[in-house]
């Protein structure tokens, strides 16, 4: 896998991560732009991202 392959996969995980709180953690909460992007960051952990991705730390879905 190229870096390209691993930052795009890194990028949707991360995305999944911040929909994932967006609709469940902040349900009826109406954020400015600025807190999103705030949200996002702390979705964001390239370096958490990557391993995972390296090690291949799927699990299985319930």
């Amino acid at each position: 896998m190229d870096d390209k392959e691993l930052n795009q996969i890194a990028h949707d995980l991360a995305f999944g991560k911040f929909l994932h709180r967006l609709f469940l953690d902040y349900k009826d909460v109406n954020l400015s732009d600025g807190q999103l992007y705030t949200l996002y960051q702390e979705c964001y952990n390239f370096a958490d991202l990557e391993e995972m991705i390296n090690n291949g730390s799927a699990e299985r879905l319930p």
